[in-house]
């Protein structure tokens, strides 16, 4: 798949790069979504309409070319699943293009060009919290998108007039946000600077530090051991010697602290 980056492009998706196998789907979906999209968006069979980095691995370097296209498409697709939240490379690419979004006034609204899809099912619980401000479902992509996500869409044959239905809907919403939501790009930036949008991958608040006890303020509340007086073993006036009253409580058995119980 050609990398380089369209002008403006209609839409990025953005997806894990886990190592199952998965990249030759989303590399199909992306061919497919983009078919659709020239269709309705009036355009030659060879214009590139979007981008996806299927080319990518497991611990790959961010490269300007990614960062370009996330910086300037319309439209952004997030491929949901478990993994999509704990990924560190989506949860920038999210940053990256909710930023755009705000500097427009559009995070969080409805008909946003930030469109969260179901690679897998997923419910509520398991969305980031960032995700829960967009829509991400729609009646016109069929009940079978919500039921099977769009991996299954793909992989299972009962469900492939389903998955066109579901590709048709997608291009021309995709068609229709990229020409009312014209979000402006966002200045370059190294995308090792940019922190992830997602809850989970936030860093933990540092433990707190305990407070140093506070000194007592009023000189009676203070004892110096000058104070003290110097115990004389010798002196009669101090008691009996220790080892006396030692040998005195020993004779006198345990000390007892409750009825049959001993310290």
């Amino acid at each position: 798949m050609d990398q380089s980056v369209p002008e403006r492009p209609y839409f990025f998706v953005s997806y894990v790069h886990d190592g199952d196998g998965d990249d030759a789907l989303v590399a199909r979906f992306h061919t497919d979504l983009s078919t659709d999209v020239r269709l309705y968006a009036g355009l030659r069979p060879t214009a590139r309409v979007g981008y996806c980095d299927t080319d990518s691995t497991v611990g790959f370097q961010w490269s300007p070319v990614l960062v370009e296209a996330v910086r300037t498409a319309r439209v952004f697709l997030a491929m949901c699943s478990p993994t999509y939240f704990t990924s560190v490379a989506c949860g920038k690419e999210w940053t990256i293009f909710e930023l755009r979004l705000s500097s427009a006034g559009a995070a969080g609204r409805a008909g946003s060009p930030l469109i969260p899809l179901f690679w897998v099912p997923m419910e509520r619980p398991d969305m980031d919290d960032v995700a829960l401000r967009y829509q991400f479902r729609d009646p016109t992509f069929g009940a079978a998108y919500e039921k099977f996500g769009i991996r299954d869409l793909m992989r299972l044959r009962d469900n492939a007039d389903a998955y066109k239905t579901f590709v048709t809907a997608l291009a021309k919403r995709v068609v229709q946000l990229a020409r009312t939501n014209l979000v402006a790009g966002v200045q370059r930036q190294r995308f090792e600077d940019v922190r992830p949008a997602f809850r989970r991958l936030a860093p933990q608040a540092e433990p707190a530090t305990p407070p140093v006890p506070a000194q007592p303020s009023h000189p009676s509340a203070s004892v110096s051991t000058t104070q003290l007086p110097r115990l004389n073993p010798t002196d009669p006036s101090h008691g009996p010697p220790i080892s006396e009253s030692l040998s005195r409580n020993t004779d006198q058995g345990p000390i007892t602290c409750g009825e049959g119980e001993s310290r």
